[in-house]
């Protein structure tokens, strides 16, 4: 099921040209408008070999049920493979004494790491977009962050988490969030 459209002109191909699609890498994707979207961007584009990871979050009872199932049809859809993980956030959130968006945050990347060491592939796509850029920006300037954390997220990072190094790339970072929609 592959899909022929174009790229959306926010959408950072001269990112994407760092990673030949020939290659394996991961894709987030939770189940969202903005990691679909992703998905489907970049299917689209030729990158075949993906493994899509869903972290359920347990925060939504049934819901979150549905949102694991509903990924794992795309990715059968496009005849990808496929990564599913649960934690309970709430409780992690609880007993680190981590608000529960770091908790899930924490939860995610190392899931990702996890699934990056097994699989033997260190790149990871996720869909955060202009928004999200703009949101980061706000918080970190809030906190009274230095000028890395006014930085906000980059297209491109690496992260050490525990003793695996995973690249993330954030090809929607030049797309606004009413764009995908």
């Amino acid at each position: 099921m592959r899909q022929n459209r174009k790229p959306h002109p926010g959408f950072q191909l001269d990112v994407l040209r760092r990673f030949p699609p020939n290659e394996k890498y991961l894709v987030g994707v939770s189940g969202g408008r903005d990691s679909v979207a992703l998905l489907h961007q970049l299917v689209a584009l030729g990158y075949l070999r993906l493994v899509v990871c869903h972290l359920d979050h347990r925060l939504r009872g049934k819901q979150s049920g549905s949102d694991a199932r509903f990924v794992a049809k795309l990715a059968q859809q496009y005849s990808l493979d496929f990564e599913l993980g649960s934690v309970n956030v709430r409780a992690l959130a609880t007993k680190t004494k981590m608000s529960i968006e770091t908790a899930g945050r924490e939860a995610r990347y190392r899931f990702f790491a996890e699934v990056a060491r097994r699989r033997r592939c260190r790149t990871i796509f996720l869909g955060h977009h202009a928004d999200d850029l703009v949101e980061t920006f706000l918080i970190n300037l809030f906190r009274g962050t230095g000028l890395t954390g006014l930085a906000g997220m980059r297209e491109i990072v690496t992260r050490h988490i525990g003793r695996v190094e995973l690249k993330v790339v954030r090809p929607l970072l030049g797309v606004w969030r009413e764009e995908i929609d």
